[in-house]
């Protein structure tokens, strides 16, 4: 635990390097709406494509499907306007999830969620934080990158970025990496979760098997004893 929640709260700015929904901020701008409307319609995106894979890789472990829901929720409450408001929106949930599974596990991923998610808080409360947090971010997403390396070059204006296909695909690419990330630390748990009841079971048919190895024992004992009077 106690290098857990250190390795969580860095692990925020290690995946903040990887770009996510910022050429979905530039298309914001193509299409004259907001960056909130951006952000939604990728978790839509995202939320669609990788939400199932999700559910179905947790579904043999009720606390792992707890825990993907509850963090889903917590996603949504930390678009709340307010970081008091987010914190304690954030927290009751969890509270909530914790009192719902009351398992020991839970806590322990509930804790190191909290630890990786606070710098996205902190950031609001102290103006040093918040400038090393955006220093983490990358100003331009992929689409940016491919156009300028791959595509013609020179600026994407915004009535260029929806039909110049490489900053479309830089939009997808975003998608697809926070995908990966979401789906790979869900299935990495769940094979976890597996293995750790497989060595259960395995260590249950072991003392099954030796108990009944034991009471054999004592019926050939008896038998013995009653051939012998």
């Amino acid at each position: 635990m106690a290098v857990a929640l250190p390795l969580a709260f860095l692990s925020h700015f290690v995946f903040d390097t990887i770009p996510h929904f910022e050429s979905f901020d530039g298309l914001a701008e193509a299409l004259g709406t907001s960056k909130e409307t951006a952000f939604w319609t990728a978790a839509a995106l995202l939320g669609g494509g990788v939400g199932v894979p999700m559910l179905w890789a947790a579904r043999k472990h009720r606390e792992l499907l707890m825990f993907v829901a509850a963090g889903s929720t917590v996603s949504i409450a930390m678009r709340i306007p307010g970081w008091e408001i987010k914190a304690i929106s954030s927290l009751a949930i969890a509270a909530l999830f914790l009192l719902l599974t009351r398992s020991k596990r839970m806590f322990v991923w509930t804790l190191a969620a909290a630890a990786a998610t606070s710098p996205d808080v902190l950031k609001f409360m102290h103006d040093g934080f918040k400038l090393v947090h955006g220093d983490m971010h990358f100003t331009r997403g992929p689409g940016y990158w491919l156009h300028r390396v791959l595509g013609p070059g020179g600026d994407v204006f915004a009535w260029e970025r929806l039909t110049e296909p490489w900053f479309m695909v830089g939009a997808v690419l975003e998608v697809a990496a926070e995908a990966f990330v979401l789906l790979g630390g869900v299935s990495v748990l769940s094979r976890a979760l597996d293995r750790e009841k497989a060595s259960d079971d395995e260590t249950a048919d072991a003392g099954a098997a030796k108990l009944g190895d034991s009471e054999n024992d004592s019926q050939e004992l008896e038998a013995v004893g009653v051939s012998t009077r």
